[in-house]
């Protein structure tokens, strides 16, 4: 018993001091995000790799022409799409000059997997020093989401980290996923205002060209269907400006079953043995301490009242921190009114997430595939 106590001690407390340094990285990132009017409108390119997006690419493509910024130019690269993706993209562009369709590169096909030879065509083909990127199922939330990155390159960043939300659903799962997407941002951000930037998400992030040359790319993952972006992030040399901006956010559905959360989690692990070994033994430890709640709050029912009187009132503060995080960056992302009562979800959320996360490694990626 003394040993459970133990254990039930750990992981309550290292779920505390978690959620202690995400506030911390929080409020950094809330600091800095005063936007300095320099009144420059650099010159964008943004690039979108897509396959098989017939349902959604309308949507993109619409948002993205009705953005308040005029400084720029869009690459739309179809990977080979089997659906009508590649027509819809040529009539969206007929008339719009500073819309171009492209097909994935060969050369690049049959040395790069999946999503990241498309990538490495579109930016090739971008005529601009500064590009940003989203994905063919996403949404920009505002008009504004351009200009936000615009300023950020304007101030001398050479790495920008926006924000990707899913849309919350009505059933369970989908408000499930939607509250840990959050959950998510909330970490990828903080770590960034730690200065230890570790992950992000491709439907809202830019960087320079310069910053890109100087690295790798995604070459030395290349045998990796997803990844790439967090893969690159870690990989950018030392002393790049990385700077987080939750309001350059994006939307999309979140999946709407169980076994769509598990494949679509499965793809996300791709890289994760591919992080430094400090990063992924703190996710790991994260993951397990969520684990084990429900075992340390049944065990503390079971043994009574001595032992419920110090485990509720640090699981309550552990809860109470974490939702705060939850609200504030939602206030950073300037996310609506609609999603805050997701923070109620937060922990029943990260905990299944990290059950299919474990599951989720057994499941084989085949959302997109290499070509032939």
């Amino acid at each position: 018993m003394i040993a459970i106590a133990w254990v039930a001690l750990a992981a309550l407390s290292f779920q505390i001091i978690a959620a202690l340094i995400l506030q911390r990285g929080l409020r950094k990132v809330g600091s800095e995000q005063v936007e300095h009017e320099t009144g420059a409108q650099p010159f964008l390119s943004v690039l979108i790799a897509l396959k098989n997006e017939e349902q959604n690419i309308l949507g993109l493509l619409t948002g993205l022409d009705e953005q308040d910024y005029p400084n720029v130019e869009f690459i739309l690269v179809d990977d080979h799409s089997s659906d009508d993706s590649l027509a819809i993209l040529n009539a969206f562009s007929q008339g719009r000059d500073h819309f171009r369709v492209l097909q994935t590169e060969q050369e690049h096909a049959r040395k790069l997997g999946g999503k990241k030879a498309a990538l490495q065509t579109a930016i090739e083909a971008a005529t601009h020093p500064f590009l940003v990127f989203t994905d063919g199922d996403c949404l920009p939330y505002d008009t504004h989401w351009l200009r936000r990155f615009a300023k950020f390159f304007a101030t001398g960043s050479e790495v920008v980290i926006g924000s990707g939300f899913h849309r919350v659903g009505d059933g369970v799962v989908g408000s499930f996923y939607a509250s840990e997407t959050i959950r998510i941002a909330a970490m990828y951000h903080a770590g960034i205002g730690l200065n230890s930037p570790y992950m992000c998400v491709g439907r809202s992030m830019g960087y320079t060209r310069q910053a890109f040359d100087r690295s790798e790319g995604f070459f030395p993952h290349a045998d990796l269907l997803t990844g790439s972006d967090d893969l690159l992030l870690q990989t950018f040399e030392e002393g790049t400006i990385i700077r987080s901006c939750p309001l350059a956010l994006t939307v999309s559905d979140a999946p709407s079953t169980w076994n769509a959360w598990a494949r679509q989690k499965s793809r996300h692990l791709g890289a994760a043995p591919r992080y430094p070994r400090n990063i992924a033994s703190l996710l790991m430890l994260y993951d397990l301490s969520l684990l084990s709640m429900p075992i340390v709050l049944l065990w503390s029912f079971w043994m009574g009242v001595p032992t419920m009187s110090w485990v509720l009132p640090l699981f309550i503060v552990r809860t109470v921190l974490s939702a705060s995080n939850f609200q504030k960056i939602i206030n950073l992302a300037g996310r609506p009114e609609e999603v805050i009562q997701l923070w109620r979800w937060e922990y029943p959320a990260s905990w299944m997430n990290a059950l299919i996360s474990i599951a989720a490694i057994w499941m084989k990626d085949k959302a997109w595939k290499r070509n032939p």
